[in-house]
């Protein structure tokens, strides 16, 4: 009888961690459409786009020429209601991570998203990755979708054995973004070669949009401008900027960060603190990408390094939100299994839950908004992620030797 009542009570104590994160995702969200977000940079892109505009001339437009396409449905819809175009883009957000976590727990688990919505398989992640979640309903981002589509791809691909359907997804997350270019990396070192091919065929295909909408000399000029004034661009020292760049550039180049505080230790200039970061990724990534290119047979070791490589869009970007750390959520799924299961050494447990506590607690929502500003000025949230990231990197040794 007690047995009966402590697993009666435990599944009540799940779903109400499943409920209330759930209910106060789905509130947000309309909330937040009432607000402007980023998503004034996508309605004044697909206006631009529309109107014949000159698409740089806008501030916040610093993506791809195809992007401001890909907005003018946004545009026509925002224009007839801003709250519904808001309201369903949040939403759409919500049905995207839900069905990526469908997705992750099918690839790397085998298992339905369904039997486990109140188990801690699901809830443990979930809860880890929600204040990214809220981070991204907050500034209305598109960050969820790509992630969707990366996720979508490895299911496309291996599953569904429809390499031209995963390469179409991949094409557009590239086409879009651009930064899951890290993602297509791994694509290439499990050497899935008719993909890859597919990939850079619908890459080029996805321009035609362009040239079509703004005509073939301006295409040259949108995308020469693209690339020279916004891609190459960077660096982006500023405190918000969370990626390892960023980190490298705040602890050696002398400038201010945005709060007037030195953080620099060394006297770099930028050039030099970029090949830096160079030299630290080149060097930190040459033992797992090996690992990966000589891996073992089977499909379960083919897909243990996807989340790795999800994990590292955010980090390897030259400029990252905080909702760009979505991109972890995976990686959460597959490191949460294995503590869940208790695989992780006390050491790496240690290093999880430090990890996770740098990822979360640096949120305003836990130490106010001015020593969060000072988290993000000291790097925290991409210490964290590097954390994550080293774990992922042991698990595939240990999965791969």
């Amino acid at each position: 009888m007690f047995q009966y009542f402590c697993r009666v009570s435990r599944q009540l104590v799940y779903k109400f961690l499943f409920w209330i994160p759930a209910l106060l995702l789905l509130e947000e969200a309309l909330r937040y459409a009432g607000r402007p977000g980023d998503f004034i940079g996508y309605v004044a892109a697909g206006e631009y786009a529309l109107h014949g505009k000159d698409l740089y001339s806008h501030w916040l437009n610093t993506w791809p020429p195809l992007f401001s396409v890909f907005c003018i449905p946004i545009y026509w819809l925002d224009s007839f209601s801003p709250f519904l175009a808001r309201a369903l883009w949040q939403l759409g957000s919500l049905w995207a991570f839900y069905h990526t976590a469908k997705r992750i727990l099918f690839l790397l688990f085998d298992k339905k998203l369904s039997f486990y919505l109140w188990q801690p398989l699901f809830l443990l992640p979930f809860l880890l990755s929600f204040k990214y979640l809220l981070d991204n309903l907050a500034n209305i981002q598109i960050n969820i979708f790509m992630l969707l589509l990366c996720v979508e791809a490895v299911y496309q691909l291996q599953t569904k054995k429809r390499p031209v359907l995963a390469a179409l997804f991949m094409a557009l997350t590239l086409s879009l973004k651009v930064y899951t270019l890290f993602f297509f990396v791994w694509f290439i070192l499990i050497r899935q070669w008719k993909m890859v091919l597919y990939t850079l065929v619908f890459c080029v295909l996805l321009t035609l949009p362009c040239f079509l909408v703004y005509g073939m000399d301006q295409t040259l000029l949108y995308f020469s401008h693209w690339w020279t004034e916004i891609a190459q661009a960077f660096p982006m020292i500023h405190h918000k900027n969370q990626s390892f760049f960023a980190a490298i550039w705040r602890l050696t180049v002398p400038v201010d960060a945005g709060l007037e505080i030195p953080t620099h230790l060394f006297h770099l200039s930028m050039d030099e603190a970029k090949k830096v970061v160079y030299l630290i990724v080149l060097l930190a990534g040459v033992y797992p990408a090996w690992l990966i290119w000589k891996k073992p047979e089977g499909e379960k070791n083919l897909l243990f390094a996807m989340p790795l490589f999800l994990a590292l869009i955010p980090l390897l970007s030259p400029l990252a939100w905080k909702a760009y750390f979505i991109f972890l959520s995976p990686a959460l799924f597959q490191l949460s299994s294995f503590y869940l299961d208790g695989l992780l050494s006390k050491w790496e447990k240690g290093v999880f839950w430090i990890s996770c506590a740098l990822l979360i607690l640096s949120s305003e929502i836990f130490i106010g908004p001015y020593l969060s500003d000072l988290a993000e000025l000291f790097s925290l949230i991409t210490l964290g992620a590097i954390g994550i990231v080293f774990l992922s990197v042991y698990r595939l040794h240990r999965q791969y030797t």
